[in-house]
């Protein structure tokens, strides 16, 4: 990994739409990109983006490394995902946050650097590349259970629509950048026969969420969109969790929220009620979702309703599951009551984690 520094505008360098290695569809055809950036990079393929956002694969010249570089679009950032520095500046939360966070289980920030138009998060590229084997999760014929897909996803308070390229000639589809494969824990899954994870498989990866979750806690941070395509996962499994632009930082004694950030399928049954709500049992919550969605390919709700009510559907449970202590973790982590909901230190001690 190379030296972790901080670049802002420097002169501007303009790069047409033939520039070798720094042009997208993202971008407008004479775009203005950092000069340090322009130096020391070359954008490869898009691998997503969200509402106020786009990730691209980037090569690091000097180091012959590749990167994940995240786009954030200034005009686009709500007001809740700034955060104020000392020197009276202001940049993205995610940044910020990223920046001083140092665990195995998330992903590496490396630098930073703007333009008149964007912030650029130069991070770890982690995880190996799994094909897309089909849209979303596949939904059997003796089955109604919803499958858990990527179109639920929210990264603004605002529920913006996902940046398009502008409708202008030089953003033609031959000029689009391809696709990589996805390093996320959904396709991940869907490599597989079964659209599953085994026992042991989703251990592995749950393991390593809850150390992230239970580390991020004790620091008074709160991810706020845990879900199967905000973890990357690499063939030997390691996972690392990505994403932090709903990520919050609180004092204790956390405070209530009355907005929702994150994945509807994810949300826990204060949030679909529309109560206050805290952010870390909300959490819990959402890490019961995925325990399901590992071990069977499904969400655990047919309907927000039984989200809400805590009428678990575990019918695609594999027959060797149904004495497993992963029942009671899953009981203990979508417990409707709040009260009664299990902690992250809870959560992190269960039996079926120690195994």
């Amino acid at each position: 990994m190379y030296p972790a520094t901080d670049a802002k505008v420097g002169s501007p360098v303009v790069y047409p739409s033939t520039a070798s290695g720094l042009v997208s569809p993202r971008f407008p055809r004479q775009h203005t990109f950092n000069p340090r950036f322009a130096r020391d990079y070359t954008l490869l393929e898009e691998l997503g983006s969200g509402g106020y956002s786009f990730v691209m694969v980037a090569l690091h010249r000097p180091s012959g490394l590749e990167c994940a570089v995240k786009f954030i679009v200034k005009a686009k950032i709500p007001a809740r995902a700034w955060m104020l520095l000392d020197d009276g500046s202001r940049l993205p939360s995610e940044i910020v946050l990223l920046r001083a966070i140092d665990h195995a289980h998330v992903v590496k920030f490396i630098e930073w650097f703007e333009d008149e138009d964007h912030f650029y998060l130069v991070q770890e590229l982690h995880g190996s590349p799994w094909f897309r084997t089909s849209p979303s999760p596949t939904i059997s014929a003796s089955s109604s259970l919803p499958s858990l897909s990527p179109s639920d996803s929210t990264d603004s308070i605002t529920l913006s629509p996902p940046i398009t390229p502008p409708s202008s000639p030089f953003c033609a589809p031959q000029l689009r950048y391809p696709r990589r494969p996805s390093y996320d824990l959904f396709e991940f899954i869907e490599q597989h026969k079964e659209k599953r994870l085994s026992e042991d498989q989703a251990r592995c990866v749950l393991k390593q969420v809850v150390e992230a979750v239970f580390f991020l806690d004790g620091h008074g941070l709160t991810h706020r969109d845990i879900k199967d395509e905000n973890i990357v996962i690499d063939d030997a499994m390691l996972v690392k969790l990505v994403d932090f632009g709903s990520c919050v930082v609180e004092k204790l004694p956390r405070p209530y929220h009355t907005t929702f950030f994150g994945t509807s399928a994810y949300a826990s049954p204060e949030i679909l009620k529309k109560q206050p709500y805290q952010a870390p049992p909300a959490e819990v919550f959402s890490i019961g979702v995925l325990l399901v969605f590992m071990l069977t390919g499904y969400s655990p709700f047919l309907t927000p309703r039984d989200a809400m009510e805590g009428n678990i559907v575990l019918t695609e449970l594999p027959k060797e599951l149904h004495e497993s202590p992963a029942l009671d973790l899953i009981r203990v982590c979508l417990e409707v009551d709040v009260q009664k909901r299990a902690t992250i230190e809870q959560v992190r001690a269960h039996p079926w984690l120690r195994y």
